[in-house]
């Protein structure tokens, strides 16, 4: 549609025209634009003002003069591109909720990673508590187990690791996951300390 078209200013030129908003200030009836309709119906690899004809049982050479007179082929254009966008806004609207779903499953592995964390860091702690000597355990068959200290103390350590590997991989994630919105809001401060320096 070009800027000087009588229709550019209208937000839905695909919709019966205003009266005398055609060429000519000729005003579109609704027979004109039923016409209008089937021709923007039609699948866009057959659209042509002949096939219209053809649908509608009425001569060529009328709805070529109609579509001048009001402008089917800049209105159809806009149609299109009015669904385009709303495709285009339906899509996003999916990416949006897949990142947001995407983003709660991560907080919540973050969270069971941080409940596990501190499970296994008590769990090492409390090992690393007990006594440093060695103990024998009769078993049930009457035999016995000689419990080294050295072993309970190198358990509790790899326990410790394991917890605080954890707490680091919730961490990191967490930063990752917050860097972009950190920088968003930099660059929001910025925006609006800029605005305030050129007012003063």
């Amino acid at each position: 549609m070009t800027a000087d078209s009588p229709i550019s200013n209208l937000k839905q030129p695909w919709l019966q025209l205003p009266p005398k908003t055609g060429k000519g200030g000729a005003t579109e009836t609704l027979k004109n634009h039923e016409a209008f309709i089937v021709y923007r119906d039609l699948p866009t690899s057959e659209r042509s003002i002949a096939l219209a004809a053809r649908r509608l049982g009425k001569n060529e050479k009328l709805l070529e003069k109609w579509s001048s007179k009001f402008y089917w082929p800049e209105r159809v254009a806009a149609w299109q591109r009015g669904i385009e966008e709303i495709e285009a806004e339906r899509r996003l609207q999916q990416v949006r909720a897949k990142a947001e779903r995407l983003m709660q499953r991560e907080e919540e592995v973050d969270e069971q990673k941080h409940e596990v964390a501190d499970e296994v860091i008590a769990k090492g702690r409390t090992l690393l508590k007990l006594p440093a000597t060695e103990r024998v355990i009769q078993k049930q068959d009457g035999s016995n187990v000689t419990v080294r200290p050295s072993r309970s103390a190198k358990h509790a350590v790899d326990l410790l690791r394991l917890g605080f590997d954890l707490k680091d991989e919730a961490i990191a994630s967490e930063k990752s996951r917050s860097a972009p919105i950190q920088e968003a809001i930099e660059y929001d401060l910025k925006l609006i300390s800029t605005t305030d320096d050129t007012k003063a």
